[in-house]
């Protein structure tokens, strides 16, 4: 069946527009790599399910893929890589100083970031955003530093 000769310039701008109006694909790792950039305060911290009081003045930066936790007077320092494809999505930090990975997840809460990690040296990741007794499982609620 052919169109009526009216009917061609829609056909035209139909055909034209669908290549243009596709999908847009995100890269999931880049888009929440730049989510974490910046400095992060803890809000909280348990770690063996009690609280660590001694964590609460640790602040946490990311700088493109370098990760800085400043404890005190501790500075340490690593590489991050990302997995948000995964349930929890799951990041790898890899210390400058150290040849084991810390093995973590982490989740964007709406005016936060919650970060499970375990400790160096640890094969397993932490499933969930608990810590329990005999676990060296650090949790963080942390809270996005204001730029000044």
């Amino acid at each position: 069946m052919l169109l009526p000769r009216r009917s061609w310039p829609w056909v035209a701008i139909l055909v034209t527009a669908v290549p243009l109006s596709g999908p847009v694909r995100a890269d999931p790792v880049k888009d929440d790599l730049q989510k974490l950039q910046g400095a992060w305060a803890v809000v909280s911290a348990e770690g063996g399910g009690q609280p660590r009081e001694d964590l609460k003045k640790t602040r946490i930066t990311f700088e493109g893929d370098v990760i800085t936790v400043h404890t005190g007077d501790n500075l340490k320092r690593g590489k991050v890589k990302l997995d948000p494809a995964r349930e929890p999505r799951q990041l790898t930090i890899q210390p400058e100083d150290r040849d084991e990975p810390l093995l973590g997840i982490y989740a964007f809460a709406r005016d936060g970031l919650r970060l499970c990690v375990g400790d160096l040296g640890e094969k397993s990741r932490p499933e969930k955003f608990a810590t329990a007794a005999g676990t060296r499982h650090v949790l963080f609620e942390l809270t996005k530093e204001k730029k000044p």
